[in-house]
């Protein structure tokens, strides 16, 4: 069975690498199976194809963030706090979300979402969008799908992610990765924009 896992864990992680170098178009099934030292019958079975390949790293990725969010966030409960209890939740659950998000995206993860994302299906949300989407609704009063709360949601994930994507590119003052202190930097400067967000809505922490 580990060897079934193995051998498919192999070709995900050689496709994912492959697909943020060269984009789906510029990568060939035949250098995945040379990458990961299988024949093509392989990937027929596990995945189907190249594209199904693709969506599985898709999947695989949403998947997590799922598995994330269902296992450290009681919406149920939450539904029962009220606006000041709701906006203290949601900023100690973003502190514990940049730590999930940057101990599970890979430099190749991010260079294939990157690269990929004018490709990805039109209307497929990840879902810790969707998820800050239904908390802001919750707690500003506003349907999830307002302009006011897509675009908060948005700016709040950016908030998150963009310094992770940066450095994909050049990382800070030229360090190969990040540490304590910068994590402790990026949770506090969205702590500040996320308070800002509530204050102007008048929930006063």
């Amino acid at each position: 069975m580990s060897n079934v896992i193995d051998t498919r864990d192999k070709i995900l992680e050689v496709a994912l690498e492959l697909f943020a170098n060269n984009g789906f178009d510029g990568t060939s099934t035949r250098e995945i199976c040379k990458g990961a030292d299988v024949n093509i019958s392989m990937i027929l079975y596990y995945f189907g194809s190249k594209e199904g390949l693709y969506k599985t790293i898709i999947q695989n990725w949403f998947d997590k963030q799922s598995e994330y969010l269902d296992a450290y966030f009681d919406m149920q409960k939450f539904q029962t706090l009220s606006r000041k209890e709701k906006a203290k939740a949601m900023l100690s659950f973003l502190s514990k979300t940049v730590d999930f998000l940057y101990g599970e995206m890979s430099d190749n993860l991010m260079l294939f979402l990157i690269r990929e994302q004018k490709n990805i299906a039109v209307g497929v949300i990840p879902p810790v969008v969707l998820f800050l989407r239904k908390v802001l609704s919750s707690i500003l009063d506003k349907d999830e799908n307002s302009k006011d709360i897509v675009y908060a949601g948005l700016f709040i994930a950016s908030q998150i992610s963009s310094p992770r994507i940066m450095t994909v590119f050049k990382a800070p003052y030229g360090k190969e990765s990040f540490t304590g202190e910068d994590f402790e930097i990026i949770k506090r400067n969205l702590n500040d924009y996320v308070t800002m967000i509530f204050k102007n809505a008048g929930v006063d922490l």
